[in-house]
């Protein structure tokens, strides 16, 4: 699991798991360096790859801080 700060343990999905509030889908992944095929999910400080369908996690791809800028 990544260093986390304290309080933000429960806004951190796992795979498997489903995003169903409080999140943003990411329009262009490409421009971030994500897979153009793939669709991604800002919720809160970390970005998932999910099942466009279910909004089921596939993989969970890091901070937004890493990946977005």
């Amino acid at each position: 699991m990544p260093c986390v700060p304290p309080g933000q343990v429960k806004n951190l999905y796992k795979k498997g798991d489903f995003i169903t509030r409080d999140y943003r889908w990411i329009n262009d992944p490409y421009r971030y360096g994500l897979n153009r095929g793939g669709s991604y999910i800002r919720a809160g400080d970390y970005v998932y790859r999910v099942d466009p369908e279910t909004q089921k996690v596939l993989n969970l791809f890091g901070a937004v801080t890493d990946i977005l800028y």
